[in-house]
């Protein structure tokens, strides 16, 4: 899991090139590792991970309805909202024009 958080991390912040592709691959791993976990291990590690796996974590509880992504979870909304903005980023990284 540090592997996987410093890849993400130095792709989020520039420092680490990457092919959308090999982030998608690499974040689906570490989503699977957190779906064996159980759902109060997760809540737990939400609370200490750093910010690139605990989006993941906070998908994992999500689907599971554990927590929501509504008006009343800021932190749900705030993963949702760096979620968005990461593949945002992705996007323009590699898809400018020819």
């Amino acid at each position: 899991m540090l592997m996987a958080e410093r890849i993400l991390g130095g792709f989020e912040d520039g420092t680490m090139p990457m092919h959308p592709a090999g982030f998608l691959e690499l974040a689906s791993w570490v989503t699977d590792s957190f779906r064996s976990m159980e759902s109060s291990a997760l809540r737990g590690l939400r609370e200490v991970a750093p910010r690139e796996l605990r989006e993941i974590v906070e998908n994992v509880l999500h689907e599971r309805h554990v927590i929501s992504w509504s008006f009343d979870d800021g932190v749900g909304l705030s993963s949702l909202a760096e979620c968005l903005s990461l593949l945002g980023r992705c996007r323009s990284r590699h898809h400018k024009p020819i």
